[in-house]
């Protein structure tokens, strides 16, 4: 980490779930089942803080296994610049991951005593996102999966992006500063 912080602005953090087991049904682990423990974030953040100016955003992303859960509480303790609250999306085959609108809404009331906390519901379109294999990516018309739009390492990018459907303006908002 010493290499890597003086190089970043902002460090962004995937965690689902204060529940190990739950991390591991969602995938949020590795292929042996280790997952990133509540005691190891914590350590990473307050490592990062006393180390370095990097922000630091954490991701949830609500679905049917983390659903009913209170994380606001542990995630006031992280200090963090945001947290950044996302609704599940359907994609290929994980309806049953997916929450209804009820399930969304009352996480988000629950969780939503943390001043840096951000909600997404809907999130189609307003990503760029680039396979392993380095190709720009976009959502195909049936919502379940992905069509590729050109390699990032062999076409000129800005032909690329005037070929993804990027809402521009809901980008923006979801980094726009707020009082």
């Amino acid at each position: 980490m010493d290499f890597v912080l003086p190089n970043l602005d902002c460090i962004g953090i995937s965690f689902h779930s204060i529940c190990d087991e739950t991390k591991k049904k969602i995938g949020s682990c590795s292929n042996n089942g280790t997952v990133l423990t509540n005691e190891r974030l914590f350590d990473i953040c307050q490592y990062i803080r006393e180390h370095s100016e990097c922000k630091i955003k954490l991701n949830t992303v609500v679905n049917s296994y983390n659903k009913n859960e209170l994380i606001s509480g542990f995630v006031k303790n992280l200090c963090l610049d945001r947290w950044k609250i996302l609704r599940c999306q359907s994609f290929a085959c994980n309806d049953d991951m997916l929450v209804n609108d009820k399930e969304w809404s009352d996480f988000c009331l629950r969780n939503g005593d943390v001043d840096t906390a951000v909600f997404e519901d809907n999130m189609k379109d307003t990503y760029i996102m680039i396979n392993p294999a380095g190709f720009l990516i976009k959502q195909s018309p049936d919502e379940k999966s992905y069509t590729s739009i050109g390699s990032v390492l062999e076409c000129d990018m800005k032909e690329l992006l005037l070929q993804h459907p990027l809402h521009i303006d809901e980008y923006k908002m979801r980094y726009k500063k707020t009082a």
